[in-house]
């Protein structure tokens, strides 16, 4: 048993909004919307009072490389930094370092206003004394590569010196968002629903372990019985996950989220600012199952801990959940196998079998009864796990559920006497009221009755293990882009940074983009 996997699953899922940080009833039926989010025309509109500068293929431009959610000035490090410089015998095979220099601001996460007025300060603080030093006039020329909420900020941005007709004070001219939430991050929404998930974790994956531990020492069952233990380890999990774990994640707790909730005057706000400058958009489409994948990047191994471009590997925690999915399934079918042989024998004992036996069945009931609380707990942990993926998928707005009404028919039969009154009457259900038989005399009939019947059904979104794919394409009247097999973690340094990092600077995305190799 993977003693520490289940402790660090009881941790890792009641961090709201944790995997933003760059710190980092009814039918089985189920609908899958497998469809690419719509495409943006790549025209970008100039702006007549602020043209937009050409390509800059001689000195330095800046790249401000902008942090998420409870992220830090290093949460870029690794692909800012080589984009910036490489050393010799150290160069990244494909991709040159670029005539840019990279900086990487950081802001107040107060709200997307206090954000933006403390980046763009950060911009003049930082950047000014760069492009005074490379001989850089146009500070448009510079631009904004946002991860997450970062590139929510840059978006912020923009539209504050927009809206306060500070436009000639811009100091970048395009944005680029990795897995940002333009659409808002149904996470945030779902905080009740995250922390529930934390202390279903810690009561369904603790209970098998500790029954077994319980049960198997005996000095410990006399003083702790079963029922005791239980409330205890609901109360300690409840306890955690509402008040232990939000501080330890406090980090990703800011008071900025406010403003990308699905559906915030914020986000809306934003998306309602038509801005002309050129834009980029990067959504993942992480493989199943992106819970713990995205964990992994999380909680793990983060992306920085990869040489540049190589966070891509992400299926140890898979190969560790499956591994322990197993362990519970076995340990619930091997408790469950012998509380049915058990009853096969005749137990519990009835009243009689303790006055005939009562030294048997005092040792046959006790076991009889262990096994039972036992595969209960296996069963709810077991329970858990094979839920867990489609519940992360629930808390990010990727899996929704809707009821639809149907129809059903059942064929009513009956036979009557010689006076007319039904003697004996039956029913059963059939596809379709063709399938019911033809009556065939007044004392024998049969007749095809419809009744509603209710499914429920389960649509799913394509998401990067935190924000849904057609949230992170959503910036208005930019190109969207997908990252396959990259989730919200990785999406800052792997194999698709890479290449759409080169697409970028090789115009792909806008000729505004392009820039020289050092």
């Amino acid at each position: 048993m993977n003693y520490k996997f289940i402790l660090f699953l009881c941790i890792l899922i009641s961090s709201t909004a944790t995997a933003q940080s760059d710190a980092c009833p009814g039918s089985d039926s189920k609908s899958v919307l497998t469809r690419e989010p719509s495409k943006v025309p790549t025209t970008i509109r100039e702006n007549p009072l602020h043209p937009r500068p050409r390509p800059n293929n001689n000195n330095d431009r800046i790249i401000y490389w902008c942090h998420g959610l409870g992220g830090d000035p290093t949460s870029w490090a690794r692909v800012g930094g080589v984009t910036q410089s490489q050393s010799i015998g150290q160069t990244i095979p494909g991709y040159p370092a670029r005539k840019v220099a990279s900086l990487f601001p950081s802001y107040q996460q107060f709200s997307f206003s206090t954000a933006a007025a403390d980046l763009h300060n950060k911009m003049i603080s930082m950047g000014d004394p760069i492009c005074a030093a490379n001989g850089i006039t146009d500070k448009t020329i510079n631009f904004a590569v946002g991860h997450s909420q970062g590139g929510l900020v840059a978006r912020a941005t923009d539209k504050m010196l927009h809206d306060d007709g500070l436009e000639s004070q811009r100091r970048f001219g395009g944005i680029v968002t990795f897995g940002s939430a333009h659409g808002g991050a149904m996470i945030l929404n779902n905080e009740a629903l995250m922390y529930q998930m934390g202390q279903d974790a810690c009561t369904a994956l603790i209970a098998g372990p500790a029954d077994e531990q319980i049960q198997g020492n005996p000095i410990v069952n006399f003083f702790i019985p079963n029922e005791t233990f239980q409330s205890l380890t609901n109360g300690f999990c409840s306890f955690a996950a509402n008040y232990i774990l939000p501080i330890a994640f406090k980090d990703q707790q800011q008071p900025i989220t406010e403003d990308y909730k699905v559906g915030a005057a914020g986000i809306g706000n934003l998306n309602g600012y038509a801005s002309a400058l050129p834009k980029v958009a990067f959504y993942g489409v992480e493989e199943e199952p992106v819970f713990y994948r995205v964990m992994y990047n999380l909680m793990i191994k983060k992306p920085n801990d990869f040489l540049p471009f190589e966070a891509n590997p992400d299926n140890q925690l898979v190969d560790v959940y499956s591994s322990l999915l197993a362990t519970y399934k076995s340990k619930y079918e091997e408790n469950k196998a012998r509380v049915e042989y058990l009853e096969s024998i005749g137990l519990p004992c009835n009243g009689f079998q303790w006055a005939f036996s009562f030294a048997f069945c005092a040792i046959w009931d006790t076991e009889y009864w262990q096994k039972i609380d036992r595969r209960n707990a296996y069963k709810k942990g077991y329970d858990w796990l094979l839920g867990s993926n489609d519940y992360w998928k629930t808390v990010i707005g990727a899996r929704t559920s809707s009821v639809v009404q149907g129809t059903a028919y059942e064929c009513y039969c009956g036979i009557a006497d010689g006076s007319g009154q039904t003697i004996s009457e039956w029913h059963y259900p059939v596809g379709s009221p063709a399938d019911c038989p033809q009556s065939n005399d007044w004392w024998q009939w049969c007749n095809a009755s419809e009744y509603p019947v209710y499914y429920t059904v389960f649509q799913e979104k394509e998401n990067d293990g935190v924000v849904i794919a057609e949230s992170a394409a959503g910036f208005p009247g930019a190109p969207a882009h997908r990252l396959a097999a990259s989730n919200h973690q990785q999406m800052r340094n792997d194999v698709n940074t890479k290449q759409r990092m080169l697409e970028v600077f090789a115009g792909t995305h806008g000729d505004y983009f392009v820039t020289a190799p050092r």
